[in-house]
């Protein structure tokens, strides 16, 4: 026998002259295959299975609990070959009391590896360095590092040269050179595989967990109806209490993720479920909070990092009911104080940002109150209803007076309705004759747009009459100008005539340029529908003069050119009349109104027709449609059968 060796060796080394006879103990065990069975549900996930075998060496599974990372791995595991065997360790690493610290898997390893437990070390950094070698030379491995909670627990157990997995409810970021997988909830489709019933499956948020359990619970009360359960999910105080099988629950699951936060964000969860809206601001909850906008974005950052909240900062659905369960533990004065500078808030930034949108200074500043708007569309509304249904009726009138004009150049019709009913609510409460003029007001233009004219009337009699009885007369002129245009719809021509006719004679009186352009506006597009469009031209023409007289610079402008350019074309004077439009269509881009622009450009290919430039016609009319369709008019089918029509009488 040469005095040689090769190979590995993880006992003692004895060299000697020559040997007589040598005797071996066995080979301790490996167990490289113990990767635990998927579960026969599996489903939705084909998209996701394909990034992970594209994925890098080391690649970090995240999401929220219950969204199913530990079943995707496993999938991935079972149908994809690896050579050199499998390592698979559960960490538990939200659970406090069963966390598996790095040592000791270090340890369970190395056993699976074939190593004895006498020639294990007992420091972690030696089992490390040992596990290294140990996996250096075998073949490709995967090694899956589930349920962590950390970057430390997962960092001893890092072998080099093999394909790694970690799943956890963290993203873990500081493993550096990681590739990452997000799981959202599933489908529509792949959770009806699970439940039957695309409403029931909706109250289960779509999360793999509770879907699991339901159907578990489908399973185990056969006799009772998914219509049942439908009703019970949705009348129930806590959802969370129903989505318990006795083996696993969606609380219990939630539980682990908030015992796993500290103090400070816990704290913010908690009071973050008093938000009602879809989208959370770091300015906002840095308000409801009193906390400096700094350490308040951390927060949100670490919230976001643990899947607690979504993308935009959101609650999935089920999370906001846990986190409203959670808020009994704040105390009773810190939730109203949160409450107060919730309200406060959305209050102030409306009050702010409609102003700049209503009198911009300029376009950039114009831009950034349309975009914040757009953004908090439904967050205003729910929180002019929170603040109407707790007394803060203050708050719900002023988020209401400065989002209706958002609303109504947005074309938001059935917010522009909710709100200004809210407002009315909220206005009768505290005796604000003001206010509840404003919202009937308002909520009459809202019908009149979708078409329910008898509504409307009564709506807008009612708000000029209250505005007339408290002397409110720029309220009055608004509710008797959009009064005249429902009299016009309803055949009322000569009533709503006399109506203008009248207002223009007061106004004169207050020297109102603002009523004044409205009113003569409105009297030429009603002369423009019976078809006078010199006559119309007349009082449009005049409407403008108002306007340079009292230098104002009016949204209204831009129905008042619109108008007065399709009285130039039914006169036979395209040329003025692109001029005129073309004004126009700069208004509403000043303002983002995009269904006034609509209409604006529907009128521009009329001209540009009658000037023989079909082409450019057929681009205005199209892009009128892309206007309409951009705020979901309730006219589109309306409108896109009239542009149909437009371009076949160009062909």
């Amino acid at each position: 026998m040469t005095n040689e060796f090769t190979g590995d060796n993880y006992g003692s080394f004895v060299q000697a002259g020559s040997i007589g006879s040598v005797h071996l103990p066995p080979a301790a065990p490996t167990a490289l295959d113990g990767i635990p069975r998927c579960s026969p549900t599996f489903t939705g996930r084909a998209a996701d299975l394909d990034r992970l075998r594209e994925s890098g060496e080391l690649t970090v599974v995240s999401g929220l609990a219950g969204v199913g990372k530990t079943e995707l791995v496993l999938h991935f595991a079972h149908t994809t070959p690896h050579p050199g065997g499998y390592l698979f360790v559960d960490l538990q690493g939200y659970d406090r009391d069963r966390r598996v610290e790095p040592g000791r898997a270090l340890e369970s390893f190395l056993r699976a590896l074939g190593i004895r437990g006498e020639d294990i070390p007992p420091e972690e950094a030696d089992k490390a360095a040992l596990y290294r070698s140990a996996t250096a030379r075998r073949e490709p491995m995967l090694v899956v590092l589930d349920n962590a909670s950390s970057a430390a627990q997962v960092r001893p157990l890092l072998p080099a040269k093999h394909r790694v997995i970690v799943t956890s409810r963290h993203k873990l970021v500081g493993l550096d050179g990681a590739d990452h997988l997000e799981l959202d909830v599933l489908s529509r489709e792949a959770a009806l595989t699970l439940v039957p019933d695309a409403e029931l499956a909706e109250l289960c948020g779509w999360l793999p967990l509770a879907l699991c359990i339901m159907a578990a619970l489908l399973t185990a009360e056969p006799e009772q109806p998914i219509a049942e359960w439908v009703v019970r999910l949705r009348a129930a105080r806590d959802r969370l209490d129903l989505l318990d099988d006795g083996d696993r629950a969606v609380r219990a699951a939630f539980d682990l993720s908030y015992d796993w936060l500290t103090a400070e964000q816990r704290r913010l969860f908690r009071l973050l479920a008093l938000h009602p809206g879809d989208h959370i601001s770091v300015e906002c909850a840095a308000m409801m909070s009193h906390v400096p906008l700094e350490p308040t974005r951390k927060t949100l950052r670490e919230l976001r990092t643990a899947h607690l909240l979504e993308p935009g900062y959101r609650f999935h659905d089920l999370v906001r009911i846990y986190a409203k369960g959670r808020l009994a533990e704040e105390p009773p004065a810190d939730r109203e104080a949160a409450l107060d500078r919730l309200v406060l808030y959305f209050s102030g930034q409306s009050i702010l940002t409609g102003r700049r949108l209503d009198s911009p200074a300029d376009e950039a500043d114009r831009a950034a109150a349309l975009d914040w708007f757009d953004t908090n569309r439904q967050n205003l509304i729910s929180t002019a209803s929170l603040a109407n249904a707790t007394d803060r009726h203050d708050g719900a009138i002023n988020v209401a007076r400065w989002s209706y004009f958002y609303l109504r150049i947005r074309s938001h019709i059935s917010e522009w309705l909710d709100i200004s009913a809210v407002a009315m609510s909220s206005a009768r409460a505290v005796g604000d004759a003001r206010a509840e003029a404003e919202a009937l007001t308002q909520q009459g233009m809202a019908q009149f747009a979708i078409e329910q004219l008898a509504p409307a009337y009564a709506a807008l009699m009612k708000a000029w009459k209250l505005a007339m009885d408290h002397e409110f007369p720029d309220v009055g002129f608004t509710a008797v100008g959009a009064l005249a245009a429902v009299l016009m719809r309803s055949g009322r021509i000569d009533d709503a005539i006399t109506l203008l006719h009248a207002g223009i004679t007061e106004a004169l009186e207050r020297r109102d340029g603002h009523t004044l352009c409205v009113f003569f506006g409105n009297l030429g597009t009603i002369h423009l529908d019976q078809g006078r469009p010199e006559e119309a031209s007349r009082f449009l023409e005049e409407a403008l003069r108002m306007e340079r007289r009292f230098g104002l610079d009016s949204h209204h402008g831009v129905s008042t050119r619109n108008q007065l350019g399709l009285a130039y074309v039914l006169m036979g004077r395209p040329q003025v009349a692109v001029l005129c439009l073309e004004d126009a269509l700069t208004t509403c881009r000043t303002f983002g109104d995009l269904a006034a622009e609509g209409h604006v450009r529907l009128n521009l290919g009329h001209a540009l027709r009658d000037l023989g430039r079909v082409a450019e016609a057929e681009q205005a009319w199209a892009a009128a449609l892309d206007a309409f369709r951009a705020v979901d008019s309730p006219q589109i089918a309306g409108f896109e059968a009239y542009v149909a029509q437009l371009r076949a009488g160009t062909e």
